[in-house]
């Protein structure tokens, strides 16, 4: 219920300036340029608005009155900066990310790149690496200093590069990858997956439309 309002809201990608390029500004948790409709979320690039919304690069502040907590290791998360893995939110400061990605990357830090100590950090902000002599890992332009965080958040970002990929088919598949949940085309058919054509569905919205 509470992913569905975020992306019906929108807010995500109209959090940007639509009259100017954004796609060369460093970027905390993520990005999206409205000029060029792309968005960046550390290392990975996204050409999906819909699924762009979905991980929530900025976060979210939560009623918590309107929306309780529904388990032990939620409670925990919002005490402790951490993250629930069974239903796939964290939150940092109290404010609430609903992917695993964009919850390590919040809490991250964006140092400018004149700041980078080495030839290895520098190279890790292009993409993304650990450098051991320095105790940092980046994804992107974000640097990790806890390395379990760093690594879990590179697998993260692996399955939302994939997502990306999927994007380009479904944007509701590509959703459905990072939120383990199931795309709404998915029927079955003759005891077989099927992908319904979103066109052929009424009232279903189109790509233009989840843009």
């Amino acid at each position: 219920m509470i992913l569905t309002s975020v992306l019906l809201l929108g807010q995500a990608t109209l959090a940007s300036p639509a009259d100017r390029c954004t796609c060369k500004e460093p970027h905390k948790a993520g990005g999206w340029c409205r000029v060029h409709e792309v968005g960046y979320v550390g290392d990975v690039t996204i050409r999906s608005a819909w699924l762009f919304d979905a991980v929530d690069p900025y976060g979210h502040d939560v009623d918590l009155t309107m929306v309780p907590l529904p388990c032990a290791a939620c409670r925990r998360a919002i005490a402790e900066d951490g993250y629930c893995p069974e239903h796939k939110w964290g939150f940092v400061q109290h404010r609430a990310y609903f992917s695993l990605i964009t919850h390590h990357l919040a809490k991250g830090t964006v140092p400018p790149a004149s700041t980078l100590q080495c030839a290895r950090c520098r190279t890790n902000a292009k993409g993304h690496g650990w450098c051991d002599r320095h105790r940092v890992g980046m994804i992107g332009s974000v640097a990790l200093h806890n390395r379990q965080e760093y690594d879990e958040a590179v697998v993260a970002a692996d399955v939302l590069r994939e997502a990306s990929k999927i994007a380009s088919r479904c944007d509701r598949c590509a959703v459905a990858l990072i939120t383990g949940t199931q795309c709404p085309y998915i029927v079955m058919k003759d005891g077989k997956p099927f992908h319904r054509d979103p066109a052929t569905i009424p009232g279903a919205p189109s790509k233009s439309a989840a843009r």
